[in-house]
């Protein structure tokens, strides 16, 4: 019978259907030639299902034996031993990447910390914009007159004590 492809076995299976449904079995001679052709159409597919089957272990058997390459355990204690592993994610955003997320989360949360902490964290977020060209001065800081006197305060100095003087 060889290996066929799916249509072809579907195919032939229907031809077997219709033969199987035209033969007359009306009397003692056709049920026997009838019963005949079922057992040498079952034999056909039990010689191809046996042959399928081997072909499958035959097959699988070399899937089966594989052993995962030894330096799979090599590349990851590599990719473990990188500290900046974050910035080569496609899923994670420039935001992420960079550690804003982070400080921002922090900065919204200021009450939390006390404003040595604060002002480290703001000087922080300017060294981020900094690092990729975007200088940030007391100039940036439009929002108020209360924002812009803090940003130049905390670039010209950081003194916990005058900091609270002021603020």
């Amino acid at each position: 019978m060889g290996f066929k492809n799916f249509k072809d076995f579907e195919h032939e299976v229907e031809v077997h259907k219709t033969v199987l449904g035209s033969m007359p079995i009306n009397n003692q001679k056709n049920l026997k030639i009838y019963k005949d052709k079922v057992a040498e159409i079952k034999e056909e597919y039990v010689v191809y299902k046996d042959q399928l089957f081997e072909e499958i272990k035959k097959r699988s058997s070399k899937y089966l034996k594989m052993e995962p390459n030894a330096k799979i355990e090599e590349f990851k204690k590599e990719l473990l031993g990188f500290k900046d592993l974050r910035l080569f994610n496609p899923i994670n955003t420039p935001y992420e990447k960079l550690g804003l997320d982070n400080r921002i989360y922090a900065l919204t949360h200021y009450f939390n910390n006390d404003l040595v902490e604060v002002n480290k964290m703001i000087k922080e977020v300017f060294g981020i914009f900094e690092t990729v060209g975007v200088p940030i001065s007391e100039n940036d800081f439009v929002y108020s007159n209360h924002a812009k006197a803090y940003v130049h305060e905390l670039l010209a100095d950081d003194e916990k004590e005058r900091m609270k003087d002021i603020f």
